[in-house]
């Protein structure tokens, strides 16, 4: 069957009334099949680490991811999935102020329990703070108390990588204050607690899913680890630099 070969993809914004662009643009190939995507004979290994592993809503204090390779990544980077157990976490996190260096600005996989980062330099950190629900007005103090929260973000198998056997996962907790405790009965997954997910605007970031009509398991599914053309249908709007 004819092909076209490996393409490449360029996006870049747009400047519009009201906003300006930032000039540097993102490219990446586009193969015809999995068989096309050219593996190192040692991919490098990827691991992941923590600065801070206690963050406080209240305060706005910050950690830094680090993910450091082996090896310099390819000139295209290298497309690292991380993930976690806890749906819709990524909403937990200032997103929008992230600042992120060596890499692209990463986007949330399907169910927003984590996300893809593509690395365009051995070193790549992405720093963020826990997003404070009291600054929301649509929550009441109730819905916003959650108390302390648990996430534990772990690399993911990917194409092109390897995974380190000592640091492949950051574990985090995410208190609303410095006097938290944590709240029995937390319905999401981490402790805390206000009044349940589905009438919590909070949760209205990744409501398609929990409130779209049932299905069986075995028709939800995640996006294809191996595929990232297909990562997910939703991108963060944060701070790159450094990033080439």
């Amino acid at each position: 069957m004819p092909t076209d070969g490996t393409e490449t993809l360029s996006l870049s914004l747009v400047p519009a009334a009201g906003y300006q662009a930032d000039t540097q643009g993102f490219s990446t190939p586009i193969y015809d099949t999995l068989a096309d995507v050219p593996i190192s004979a040692t991919p490098p290994t990827v691991s992941i680490t923590a600065s801070e592993t206690a963050l406080i809503e209240s305060t706005g204090n910050t950690t830094t991811l680090t993910f450091s390779l082996s090896e310099a990544p390819p000139a295209e980077g290298i497309l690292i999935y991380v993930d976690s157990e806890t749906e819709g976490v990524i909403s937990e996190f200032n997103v929008f102020d992230a600042v992120i260096t060596g890499a692209d600005a990463p986007f949330p996989n399907g169910d927003v329990s984590g996300f893809y980062l593509r690395m365009t330099e051995q070193t790549a950190t992405l720093t963020v703070s826990a997003f404070d629900e009291t600054t929301n007005p649509q929550l009441t103090p109730a819905q916003a108390l959650e108390g302390i929260e648990s996430v534990t973000f772990r690399l993911a198998g990917g194409q092109g990588y390897l995974i380190s056997q000592e640091s492949s996962t950051v574990a985090l907790t995410i208190a609303d204050n410095p006097n938290s405790v944590v709240i029995p009965g937390n319905g999401g997954g981490g402790g805390g607690g206000g009044e349940g997910p589905v009438n919590n605007p909070e949760n209205e970031f990744n409501d398609t899913i929990r409130n779209s009509r049932s299905l069986d398991r075995s028709q939800r599914h995640k996006p294809n680890l191996r595929d990232p053309g297909n990562p997910g249908s939703h991108r963060y709007h944060a701070q790159s630099r450094g990033s080439r």
